[in-house]
């Protein structure tokens, strides 16, 4: 039932057709939510929150390149969020999901907490997400260099 709701908040938030929202709140059941929680709430000390957080992300372009590289090639070190050290590591999807699959967890990602009657970041696109794969392949340490660049507030 959350996933239903969580999907079709995406899809009115963010304009996307009602499928892709549900596949993209699937998968993020499937493949993210083990550490960044339902809802995007994170873990305390170990996974970053989502919500509140990716939509602000997703609304630049060094946000989006960052999304799409820790989606495709994982992150791993010491990060800074909301005043708290954290430190983990995320896999990568680049070998486990399409472009597509991709493109539509990091949009549903960028509706989780939302603020509302704000403006909401534009879809992502399997396009962003291939040539971002066709590009220099990053390790984990070097997403989470990118993610010392981004400022979320």
């Amino acid at each position: 039932m959350r996933r239903r709701v969580a999907a079709a908040l995406a899809a009115g938030v963010l304009g996307l057709p009602a499928s892709a929202a549900a596949d993209g709140a699937k998968t993020y059941a499937a493949q993210c939510s083990v550490c960044h929680q339902v809802g995007g709430v994170g873990q305390a000390g170990v996974y970053p929150r989502l919500a509140g957080r990716a939509p602000e992300m997703a609304k630049t372009p060094a946000g989006r390149k960052l999304m799409i590289a820790a989606a495709l090639f994982g992150m791993a070190g010491k990060l800074e969020v909301d005043g708290q050290s954290l430190m983990g590591v995320m896999p990568g999807f680049a070998s486990k999901m399409t472009d597509a699959e991709i493109a539509e967890v990091l949009t549903y990602v960028a509706g989780l907490g939302a603020k509302a009657g704000g403006k909401s970041a534009a879809a992502f696109t399997a396009q962003e997400v291939a040539e971002a794969r066709a590009g220099p392949k990053l390790s984990p340490t070097a997403v989470n260099a990118l993610a010392r660049g981004v400022v979320v507030k």
